[in-house]
């Protein structure tokens, strides 16, 4: 017969009942049990200093301790958490509970105490002990395995990211020169040749857009993707599509119509998103429909939804069933058998989706082979209480367990212009990303409604507030008020759906930024500071031909000592540079007395940069690539506020002078 040992001390200081429990184990056939004894703790931790034990059988009452503290004692000796089994004289459900809550492995009375019951104790306890050490083993495996894919997974964010970055920088030298050219500042150009030029454009705005695809697919995945949801005109968003879907289609040889009714009701949505997904819908459209074909926008009210939905026909090819299910996945083409000079990476459509689920809509597609598609999505229409509904249908239909929305306030400080009301509503629907809703309860109020936990809260609102500050000091030309944030409640599903509903009562703010027109000079002197020749050459020609005076310098150091020698009236200054660092340069400068309040504004092809840019002293931060007013906006905006801050400098001189 084959038998196993199996290692035991047994502590427990009346040696009648070691007598007892050493023989009832004994008698155990089929294993044999090698048992040490001690009668006290200070023996107990002599044994365990010196042998490796399978269980330990633990009497309660030894001379140093009793009850549960003997217990609690022994497992700060048991460095190796061997498992425990208690015997005690006391027959009490109550603090068998206790003792097992403290770390015991089972419990036995003394006066239960047989062969049997004493060996399947501990066999089962050694079983126990076994399974938790290999799930142990098993978590600690998974970890470092999850670990291991989470550093794969952002250094493949961080090769998007700088991807990303390289292409940009090239685009804007592309799209500037050649909208230098067209627009006539190096000259006359003809009909024929803006037409080559405004095609080079079309290009370069595509590969933006490729661009642009791979940052939201990263966005998308983290969750962070923002939108800025408020009322919208359909005809007025396809009326800003139709010149860059009409010009492609008229090249094609296409026939490209529009059918938008004048009484459609306002959409409430993203409006920059739902022209990214017509535009999509569109271009994909002519790109798989032949010459002499035709491409149609349309557009309808569904009023029994709520909602109004957008389509895109076309006379191309068409799309197979089996190909209908997969053309949404990520990566995936469609061989229509038509040549098309524009590739993309196969992101396009399922990125399309995802913007038209942040609008808390649908998107739909019918086809026939060589007849036609028909790509449709959904907007909800501009009625609040149907858009909380539609939130809310969107959180049960991915809640898990324990699902709650925190309920915020945020209340804007003091008295907000008309101008800054829509730039405070961007900036706290644009914070709180796409899955949550943000809305205008009242003049001064905005109702913020998150699925987040109140302890994750605290972090996410104090971010927020953060980022509050730092975007008030890189809006150009709004005086923008103080905001407070209060946690109103957490509420678990469904029971918010009434608190949300409420905030349709106070109506909706349907104010919209205002066009700024691009600043002028009065001969004021720019230094630009860019290692890319090509970048620092369209960038100036654009603030030649608005009236400055320009200087460049191609390298950190040398912008630096451009800019104290010759005290310019504003720096762009690049963040990657030579020598020294964009950063690095900023801070330089602000230290030094001669240029402390020489406006800066600084330019990068990484988002990233922007807090850095900003918290070391930049009046302003504009990522490439870049339209060209906004850098004109930027440079205008900085001379205004140093302006402002000498003429109230010189006022408080005077009044100290009159006092």
């Amino acid at each position: 017969m084959i038998t196993t040992e199996t290692r035991i001390l047994l502590i427990d200081d009346d040696t009648g009942d070691a007598f007892i429990t050493r023989e009832s184990l004994s008698r155990i056939g089929g294993r044999h049990y090698d048992i040490d004894h001690a009668a006290s703790m200070r023996q107990a931790k002599s044994r365990l200093g010196s042998f490796e034990y399978d269980v330990i059988l633990l009497d309660l009452n030894l001379p140093e301790s009793s009850g549960p503290d003997t217990l609690r004692r022994l497992c700060e000796l048991t460095v190796s958490k061997t498992p425990v089994i208690v015997l005690t004289g006391l027959d009490d459900e109550e603090a068998a509970l206790q003792m097992l809550a403290e770390g015991a492995a089972d419990f036995i009375c003394k006066s239960d105490i047989r062969a049997e019951t004493l060996s399947r104790s501990i066999q089962y306890t050694m079983r126990r002990q076994q399974l938790l050490v290999e799930l142990q083993s098993a978590n600690t495996m998974l970890s470092e395995k999850n670990r291991r894919l989470n550093q794969l997974y952002k250094t493949a964010q961080q090769f998007v990211d700088n991807v990303s970055h390289e292409f940009r920088t090239p685009l804007t030298v592309i799209r500037e020169f050649t909208s230098i050219v067209r627009d006539g500042l190096d000259g006359p150009v003809t009909e024929r040749q803006a037409e080559h030029l405004e095609k080079v454009i079309y290009r370069t705005d595509d590969l933006s857009l490729m661009v642009d695809d791979m940052l939201d697919i990263s966005k998308l995945e983290a969750g962070l993707l923002a939108v800025w949801r408020r009322p919208c005109a359909v005809e007025e968003l396809v009326r800003n599509v139709e010149g860059i879907i009409a010009s492609r289609a008229k090249a094609r040889g296409i026939e490209f119509t529009i059918d938008i009714p004048a009484d459609l009701p306002e959409a409430f949505c993203d409006e920059e998103k739902a022209r990214r997904v017509l535009i999509n819908l569109a271009i994909n459209a002519i790109k798989f429909t032949p010459s002499s074909g035709s491409v149609k926008i349309w557009a309808k009210s569904n009023a029994d939804q709520a909602e109004i939905v957008l389509g895109v026909t076309d006379t191309g090819s068409g799309i197979s069933q089996e190909n209908l299910s997969s053309i949404f996945g990520r990566f995936r083409q469609v061989d229509s058998g038509i040549h098309s000079s524009t590739k993309g990476f196969g992101l396009g459509l399922s990125i399309a989706r995802e913007l038209v689920y942040l609008n808390l809509g649908e998107m739909d597609v019918q086809s026939q082979i060589g007849i036609g598609s028909t790509f449709t999505f959904t907007l909800p229409t501009n009625d609040l209480a149907a858009i909380v509904d539609r939130y809310l249908e969107r959180i049960e239909s991915k809640r898990t367990e324990g699902t709650s929305i925190a309920l915020v306030r945020a209340r804007a400080e003091g008295v907000m212009a008309k101008q800054s009301e829509a730039v405070v509503d961007e900036f706290l629907q644009r914070a709180v990303c796409g899955g949550d809703l943000a809305v205008r309860s009242t003049d001064q109020q905005w109702l913020i409604a998150k699925e987040s936990t109140e302890s994750e809260l605290k972090d996410t609102l104090a971010k927020i507030e953060g980022d509050w500050s730092a975007f008030k000091r890189n809006c150009p030309g709004v005086e923008l008020p103080g905001i407070r944030f209060e946690l109103d409640r957490v509420l678990p599903m469904p029971e918010c759906h009434f608190e949300l509903r409420q905030a349709a009562l106070n109506g909706l703010n349907t104010e919209r930024h205002q066009e700024t027109s691009e600043p002028t000079s009065d001969h004021r002197t720019v230094l630009v500071v860019d290692d890319n020749e090509d970048v620092s050459r369209c960038l100036s020609l654009r603030l030649e031909a608005a009236g400055y005076e320009v200087t460049a310098a191609y390298d950190g150091e040398a912008g630096y000592n451009a800019a104290v020698a010759n005290r310019p009236d504003a720096v762009v200054l690049d963040v990657c540079m030579p020598k020294k660092d964009g950063l690095t340069v900023l801070r330089e400068l602000r230290q030094n007395p001669l240029t402390k309040n020489t406006p800066i504004v600084m330019l990068s092809a990484s988002i990233r940069d922007q807090h850095g840019a900003l918290e070391s002293g930049a009046n302003f931060f504009v990522q490439k690539p870049y339209e060209s007013h906004e850098v004109l906006s930027a440079i205008k905006s900085s001379m205004d506020q140093q302006s402002q801050a000498k003429a109230t400098e010189t006022e408080e001189l005077l009044l100290e002078c009159v006092s």
